[in-house]
């Protein structure tokens, strides 16, 4: 897992609480697939309290799912996101319930992961 990651995880605690504000899939990049998510955030370390824009750019992405069941909105990360590597993939999990000790097989059972080559965060 890049350095850069376990740092922004504990900056955003995990992104606890976080919304969705955006979710964007790039098809035509040549033979990469790309992927991006913005999250609205607190970041722990600002003491005004105020909410910052992540984004969460997912380059070489070689899996990933989304699903959002009838009647109900995937809008908030109400228990924050795990990330794992495995097989040189890191892999965010946004429904992981609060257990960011998770395995593949428990991200893949989710509702919403993705899986990337690489994994770069911004803060705006």
């Amino acid at each position: 897992m890049p350095n850069s990651i376990p740092e922004i995880l504990h900056r955003f605690d995990n992104f606890n609480d976080s919304v969705v504000e955006a979710i964007s899939i790039d098809y035509g990049s040549g033979a990469d697939l790309l992927l991006q998510v913005v999250l609205n955030c607190q970041g722990d370390f600002d003491p005004r309290m105020t909410r910052k824009q992540c984004v969460l750019n997912f380059q070489d992405v070689k899996e990933f799912k989304l699903v959002q069941p009838l009647n109900t909105t995937l809008g908030l990360v109400s228990f924050g996101i795990a990330v794992i590597t495995e097989a040189g993939l890191t892999y965010v999990d946004f429904d992981c319930l609060g257990d960011s000790e998770r395995t593949i097989q428990e991200v893949r059972a989710g509702g919403f992961y993705i899986g990337a080559r690489k994994v770069e965060f911004a803060v705006l």
